[in-house]
């Protein structure tokens, strides 16, 4: 009775239960790129400090550690072992198992799973992220204004903080138009500038994107900062004197 227990335990899934764990994993794969603001930055560090792609400089994770992204890796190796081990069943299936596994439907369906697979972390990845940040911006923006109307009556002159925007550092005599972020744990978030118009823009952390607010008819435009050029690309207008504006950033002749 014991050891009929564990031959079922042990026993190898069928194609049909492997093909829906691997589609689900995908799914799951696609949700978190879309709804994590911090997916891309998760892998350019592991890249980074695994020595896969050095961009950064000194060690990330020594950084940022376990707090910021322990729970992105132990996501990422949960996911990981799942889509590999559903992926050696179909494949294992798809030669050894049973007439129904192994018809031309079935691999029709992993030649479609496969094909998706690639899709995603070739071609949509960034598309998807895309649109979950300019859905999560949207849904951020209420406490957003809120922080943009306590710098509007008044700009800081010293350190201090704001509801949404957390610790902030002021540096009126060498930046007096910029608040840098404080010593807070990774957010999306990353600077704010004041701008001539009486606007403000929000940088966006890891992204060539910022958040921009305009009052009256003003809109944004393209504009020079030290020695780099940032050309308007796209420009979406979130709500009324409100905008998400790509740039395409060069080095000024």
């Amino acid at each position: 009775m014991q050891m009929s227990r564990w031959r079922d335990f042990l026993r190898v899934p069928s194609f049909a239960v492997a093909y829906s764990v691997n589609a689900l994993v995908l799914l799951a794969f696609a949700l978190w790129m879309f709804f994590d603001l911090h997916f891309e930055f998760f892998l350019a560090t592991l890249k980074h400090d695994l020595g896969i792609e050095p961009i950064f400089g000194p060690r990330l994770w020594n950084q940022y550690g376990w707090d910021e992204f322990g729970p992105h890796l132990a996501l990422l190796v949960v996911l990981d072992v799942l889509a590999i081990g559903s992926a050696v069943v179909v494949v294992y299936r798809l030669l050894y198992g049973r007439a129904a596994g192994r018809s031309l439907r079935s691999v029709g369906l992993v030649v479609a799973l496969i094909a998706i697979w690639l899709g995603l972390f070739q071609y949509w990845r960034f598309s998807l992220q895309e649109a979950g940040f300019e859905w999560n911006l949207r849904r951020a923006l209420p406490e957003i204004k809120a922080d943009a109307a306590i710098l509007l009556a008044e700009w800081p002159q010293s350190d201090g903080a704001l509801p949404f925007f957390g610790r902030y550092m002021s540096s009126p005599q060498d930046f007096p138009r910029r608040l840098f972020r404080g010593d807070e744990p990774l957010s999306w978030l990353a600077g704010i500038y004041k701008l001539d118009d009486g606007g403000l823009r929000f940088h966006l952390f890891f992204s060539i994107k910022m958040l921009e607010y305009h009052p009256g008819t003003n809109r944004p435009t393209s504009y020079r900062h030290r020695d780099f050029t940032y050309a308007i690309e796209g420009c979406t207008e979130l709500e009324p004197n409100w905008f998400l504006v790509s740039y395409r950033i060069s080095r000024t002749p």
